[in-house]
């Protein structure tokens, strides 16, 4: 089994000796602090202002991630806009400091502020008047806040954090709950992960909290040879990995390093070890013919254990590659949500290329997610689909294409459909796979969608597509409709629903569905010369059903 190594999220290596960055913290979630609510006097925010005859805050209850209170008025006993205080000390690391994080967990917007200077402002118009409400709704994943710190932003004793968070609805009572953190040097926030993978390269994608130079080093083994860096100094890393072996094993290691012209940009304390995000591998996808191996899950949303779960099963898996059918969020709008996710999923990322499909929850809220799907998972594109939901690779002779159900009715979307599926025909593409969040036939609670059905599907069956993967629906199911195979797999993690047939005490699928689970699942597809073996299996890698061979159909 090929490993894909490494350590879990958030834990960072040293490098040849380099220190990592050190942390202190200063507030901790559950910690009450000074509490006004609907309004506060003028100047609330800074250092100096005298809240002593403020009260102090009830504690909230602990709550599991993703979970919402249990009663959020006891958070406050506000009935709208809630400010709060929170007073620290810094200790002897003061000089050192480079960067402040808040987490924070809230509903539905709120701004903050540290010794009376704004650091940041979610869901909450600029300048927003006391009684104003949020302008959006906010889950209560938790979000971080990373602050570059100048010179004098902080002092030894008596530094405040001062936190107003508005409700979405006038008179209802907000949540929060906060922690603020100290670093002394850049940390790698988020990543590695892989995008792109092809049978000669990869692309690794990770985030800074600080403006730095980014390094990868990779190679056959812990020794590398090859090396990457990107410049000039950012946050947001994309380094391409080209020249690689079809069917090859890599181990490759991610390294950031602070210069000191970036240590100027952020006018702070200057910031030269390097930090070590750890070897891992991953191996590219094997030559054309040769067998493939790919995994399809999805909607994965806040069901974290169960993500959980079946990250471990692949990584024990090994395929080539993984498709994910949608829904990886709840809302693709809320940072908070996509934190939870590459936190649940890091170790696997480092090590598998994932290719999603767009959900109806990466839209959330009211299409206001794309800006984040699009940022963070980026395919090979072509001139002019920059914008576009949907996107096709190849990988060892086979053809994927990755549909935007959201964008079923768009003519564009639908002619682009058809001329990529004749092109990877005159390649001489050996399989054919479509899938999309909303799959065209589903016995579940969404059903059948009319849209695809009538569109997308005469357009498939007549170039052959071998078979369609879609979510949305939180089971298994397998089908088959005219000439098109179907599986249906949304069961990475979302609640499942009441089943409407194919279960002791209801009525049996229509004839068209071949098998039907209503428990949460994954499938691991095999291509092999001549057939295409699908096991359908439960996150612990237990099958649902005996795997299932399908020839591959020609249209030579």
């Amino acid at each position: 089994m090929r490993s894909v190594g490494g350590l879990l999220a958030g834990v960072l290596l040293v490098l040849g000796g380099s220190a990592q960055a050190a942390e202190y913290g200063y507030l901790h979630a559950g910690e009450g602090g000074k509490l006004a609510c609907a309004a506060a006097p003028a100047g609330w925010q800074k250092r100096d202002f005298d809240d002593a005859s403020w009260p102090t805050r009830e504690v909230p209850p602990p709550v599991p991630d993703g979970g919402a209170p249990a009663d959020a008025g006891a958070d406050s006993g506000c009935a709208g806009t809630m400010f709060l205080r929170f007073r620290f000390d810094v200790g002897p690391e003061l000089a050192k400091l480079a960067t402040a994080t808040l987490r924070i967990r809230y509903s539905h917007g709120f701004a903050a502020y540290l010794n009376g200077n704004e650091i940041a402002r979610r869901r909450l118009d600029p300048g927003a008047p006391a009684a104003a409400v949020a302008n959006d709704y906010h889950g209560l994943e938790a979000e971080r806040v990373f602050v570059p710190l100048k010179p004098g932003a902080l002092r030894a004793t008596g530094n405040v954090l001062a936190v107003e968070v508005h409700p979405r609805t006038a008179g209802k009572a907000p949540f929060a709950d906060v922690e603020l953190v100290g670093a002394d040097g850049a940390r790698i926030v988020r990543g590695p992960y892989l995008q792109r993978l092809s049978e000669t390269e990869v692309t690794v994608i990770f985030d800074t909290d600080l403006p730095t130079l980014g390094e990868a080093r990779w190679g056959a083994d812990e020794r590398y040879g090859a090396i990457l860096t990107d410049a000039p100094p950012q946050r947001h890393h994309t380094l391409r990995l080209t020249g690689l072996k079809p069917g090859a094993q890599y181990h490759y290691r991610v390294t950031v390093r602070a210069t000191p012209a970036t240590a100027a940009q952020i006018d702070g304390p200057p910031i030269l070890d390097a930090v070590d995000a750890g070897d891992a591998t991953f191996h590219t996808a094997p030559e054309a013919g040769k067998p493939l191996r790919f995994v399809v899950y999805g909607d994965v949303r806040s069901g974290h254990d169960i993500h959980t779960l079946l990250n471990q099963q692949l990584i024990a898996e090994d395929p080539d590659l993984a498709i994910l059918t949608g829904d990886l969020v709840d809302r693709g709008s809320d940072e908070g949500d996509w934190e939870k996710f590459f936190e649940v999923a890091a170790q696997l990322l480092r090590g598998l290329a994932i290719f999603p499909a767009a959900g109806n929850h990466e839209y959330a809220r009211l299409g206001r997610g794309t800006v984040n799907f699009l940022s963070f998972f980026r395919w090979p594109l072509r001139a002019g689909e920059e914008d576009a939901g949907y996107y096709s690779f190849d990988a060892a002779g086979v053809h994927f294409v990755a549909l935007d159900s959201n964008q079923y009715r768009s003519p564009r979307q639908l002619t682009w459909l058809d001329h990529d599926l004749a092109e990877a025909e005159k390649r001489g593409a050996r399989a054919l796979f479509v899938y999309a969040h909303e799959p065209p036939y589903s016995t579940g609670l969404h059903g059948d969608n009319q849209v695809c059905i009538h569109d997308y599907v005469p357009i498939m069956e007549r170039h052959h597509v071998t078979m369609f993967f879609g979510g949305h629906d939180h089971h298994y199911e397998r089908g088959h409709v005219g000439a098109l195979d179907y599986v249906v797999t949304g069961g990475g993690g979302a609640e499942l629903r009441t089943a409407r047939c194919g279960v002791p005490g209801k009525r049996p699928c229509p004839p068209h569905v071949q098998a039907f689970f209503n428990e949460h699942n994954y499938v691991l597809v095999e291509v092999l010369p001549s057939l295409m073996r699908v096991c359908a299996k439960r996150p612990d890698g237990t099958p649902l059903e005996r795997c299932v061979e399908y020839p591959l159909k020609s249209w030579r």
